[in-house]
């Protein structure tokens, strides 16, 4: 795969704090910046719903909090619902469409 070269401004001081602990880890600072960035974006990626949900979203208030626990009460009272029905929903398939 062929190569790219970009131009990247970045402060004095964080450049220093980056080369150096690229050489102590013995690779360049482009490496380094390439390694550390496909490291958060897989982390990103990885993140479940939830996790992503509690840091994304406002929780509910008490009172929509109760009507929700309400409805589940109401569902399960329904003898014809099969609470085996359905499946995970995950931040990918959210991205994706793929509801």
């Amino acid at each position: 795969m062929a190569s790219l070269r970009k131009l990247i401004s970045i402060k004095e001081d964080e450049y220093n704090k980056i080369n150096n602990y690229a050489q102590k880890e013995r690779i360049t600072f482009s490496e380094f910046v390439r390694k550390a960035a496909n490291f958060y974006i897989d982390k990103q990626e990885e993140i479940e719903l939830g996790q992503y949900l509690k840091e994304n979203c406002d929780s509910v208030s008490k009172e929509e909090q109760a009507d929700i626990e309400n409805w589940i009460k109401e569902l399960k009272n329904h003898t014809d619902y099969d609470f085996n029905e359905g499946s995970e929903i995950t931040l990918e398939k959210i991205i994706q469409g793929n509801l």
